[in-house]
């Protein structure tokens, strides 16, 4: 697996925010592209597959191959940080070979409280600044 930053966002503004921009290549030996997409669709399970750091998943919307989905991530470093987030995810295959997933943020919001609620959130952009 290979992730890294693209540079084309190095230089992009962004009032009140940060635009990162990453691209990652995969190579799954034996596994077939329907067995990825089927893992990759399945935003219902994220919260089993992807656990710790990913709570509670479920999608939004769905139209053809593109989807908005919803995920609880938890990240700890020195503090836990309980982040709510939603992101639109769009499927493509350029070719029998390859898929590719664009996924971007549209919404991250820091729980201001987790020990109380999940639903009770900092302002957006009046975070911590994990995410």
């Amino acid at each position: 697996m290979r992730i890294e930053a693209v540079d084309a966002a190095r230089d992009a503004k962004a009032r009140s925010g940060m635009i990162q921009d990453w691209v990652g290549t995969m190579f799954i030996p034996g596994a077939t592209l329907a067995q990825v997409q089927s893992v990759l669709r399945d935003y219902a399970n994220y919260k089993n597959f992807y656990q710790p750091k990913v709570m509670e998943s479920k999608p939004l919307a769905q139209s053809g191959d593109e989807y908005d989905v919803f995920l609880r991530l938890k990240e700890e470093h020195i503090l836990t940080v309980i982040l709510n987030t939603t992101y639109h995810v769009r499927f493509s295959m350029p070719d029998a070979q390859r898929l590719i997933v664009t996924s971007r943020s549209t919404r991250i919001a820091e729980v201001k409280d987790p020990d109380k609620s999940y639903d009770e959130e900092l302002p957006v952009g009046h975070d911590a600044g994990f995410l």
